[in-house]
């Protein structure tokens, strides 16, 4: 298993996650799994901790809000790797964080590249560590900054009319 591709988690976040979640200090959940004779599939990297995850299985556009509502998680993670892909991706994973009120953690590239999240109030490099991982997450369960973060997503979303009620996008639609 350790020669196949671990995708967007071939990085510090997998160490952090397995680390994290064995030593019960977060709780992980994991959207767009499919059912199996004996639970969920999974992603080969997360066997060691497959029964201390949350899995939820696909959902269609109008429900896929639900599990994340119902369980209000406190931050949503955004890990990538540096490839042309990541660097084309939309920002749409902050957008959902921002919309559902947790804390967004999302990966900037060190090679000058575009990321999705150069934008987002929280991000780390894709070179961090876990350490690096660790310190980010305690310093922002300070409910200052917590809450402060939480304030400034939900200003940018007012802001730059990402809303799709906004004005700016009611005003487009009936153009």
């Amino acid at each position: 298993n350790d020669n196949k591709l671990k995708g967007d988690f071939d990085n510090a976040w997998l160490e952090f996650i397995l680390k994290n979640v064995k030593d019960k200090k977060i709780e992980f959940m994991i959207m767009g799994c499919s059912p199996a004779r004996n639970g969920w599939v999974i992603p080969w990297f997360f066997e060691p901790i497959k029964d201390l995850i949350h899995p939820i299985g696909w959902l269609n556009s109008y429900q896929y809000h639900l599990p994340i509502l119902e369980y209000q998680p406190d931050f949503s993670i955004a890990p990538l790797v540096p490839n042309y892909f990541n660097y084309s991706k939309s920002d749409i994973r902050y957008i959902e964080t921002c919309a559902f009120g947790s804390v967004f953690m999302g990966t900037t590239f060190t090679n000058g590249m575009p990321s999705p999240y150069d934008g987002a109030v929280v991000t780390l490099p894709d070179t961090c560590t876990v350490q690096d991982i660790e310190r980010r997450v305690d310093d922002l369960c300070h409910p200052d900054l917590y809450n402060n973060i939480i304030k400034c997503q939900y200003e940018y979303m007012e802001e730059a009319g990402r809303w799709m009620e906004s004005e700016k996008n009611v005003n487009l639609l009936t153009k």
